[in-house]
């Protein structure tokens, strides 16, 4: 009985496993491993790499903060693209603006509002020409232009940080007073202004700005003047934490997966083990004419014989018991 037991155990773990080949269960595996692999692959990496580079932007613009400006020509190539690694540093330029070929940069806001960019080429006194973004003004009611302010005329200072072109190429639009365009890309606004621009572009700071326009409050023509753009906060964000929650889930995927088929396997054994039980509890209660035989030698003590009968029957039996061994008689 016990060898047909262990065999039978056998047989339900092995039809135990097989629930694990239908479909619901495979779609799980696979989705499972499939958001493991990308958690791994794409999107912890993602955003560490966000943090990496946040990170290094956060050290180049705090270094130039600390130091005083360069001249653009030590960092801003006449032709070609400046490293990235060169990006937020500090320059100054010498020269003079050029108001007739100044475009907007629109739907970008600045601190979540509408705005207008301005950008105007800056003829250097070394011979190039330079893509300056001289700061925003709020976009007026109805998403009209708002009246922009020109430029100081003249030969000027004006400092800012070196910024990277940007890599779409959109249309100027030419609507209005001023053309206008969606993306910084210095060579396609010079192409469609007729201008030889530098790759990269500069990004006035706050001091030129007030240079150029006067302090905020000092009269209703620097009320309309153009404000800066803010510099990014010097913090590194939460990317570093996102990547390390993808990386956790990414654990935890497999894991949950293998607890799930677990508890699966472990509900389907008690289930066995309730059977089997049941089937054994049924089978003991229903005797061979041999077991009881074997329950009950020749040489058995007639008195237990007697104390099992009054137990399942009642005394009454037991009277019964007596008189027959008085005759001799077994049962």
């Amino acid at each position: 009985m016990k060898q047909v037991n262990e065999a039978a155990t056998g047989q339900s773990r092995r039809a135990g496993w097989k629930v694990f080949l239908t479909p619901s269960w495979i779609a799980i595996a696979i989705l499972v491993l499939m958001f493991t692999y990308f958690a791994f692959t794409f999107l912890a990496p993602w955003q560490l790499g966000k943090g990496e580079r946040k990170s290094e932007t956060n050290h180049r613009l705090q270094a130039a903060l600390e130091h005083d400006p360069v001249p653009v020509e030590e960092v801003l190539p006449k032709q070609g693209a400046v490293p990235q690694d060169k990006e937020w540093t500090h320059v100054s330029l010498q020269g003079k603006f050029e108001p007739s070929k100044e475009v907007l940069l629109h739907n970008r806001p600045v601190d979540s509002s509408p705005a207008f960019q301005i950008l105007t080429p800056f003829e250097t006194k070394e011979g190039f020409t330079v893509l300056v973004n001289r700061g925003w003004v709020p976009q007026a009611e109805g998403a009209k232009i708002p009246d922009i302010p020109q430029p100081p005329t003249g030969e000027r200072t004006v400092t800012g940080f070196v910024r990277l072109g940007e890599g779409s190429n959109p249309e100027v639009v030419r609507e209005g007073a001023v053309p206008r365009t969606q993306a910084i890309n210095p060579k396609s606004i010079g192409t469609a202004q007729g201008i030889d621009l530098a790759h990269d572009y500069v990004q006035l700071d706050s001091e030129s700005l007030t240079a150029l326009n006067g302090a905020p409050g000092e009269g209703a023509a620097a009320e309309k003047a153009p404000r800066a753009i803010p510099l990014p906060q010097l913090d590194n964000g939460p990317h570093l934490s996102y990547g390390i929650q993808w990386i956790a889930f990414g654990i935890l995927a497999p894991i949950g997966l293998a607890w799930a088929i677990r508890n699966e396997l472990r509900e389907r054994r008690l289930e066995e083990q309730e059977r089997a039980a049941a089937a054994e509890a049924e089978s003991a209660d229903v005797e061979t004419p041999a077991e009881q035989d074997s329950r009950h030698p020749d040489g058995e003590s007639t008195e237990s014989t007697d104390r099992l009968l009054a137990d399942r029957y009642g005394r009454q039996r037991t009277h019964l018991g007596g008189r027959k061994k008085q005759r001799g008689e077994r049962f």
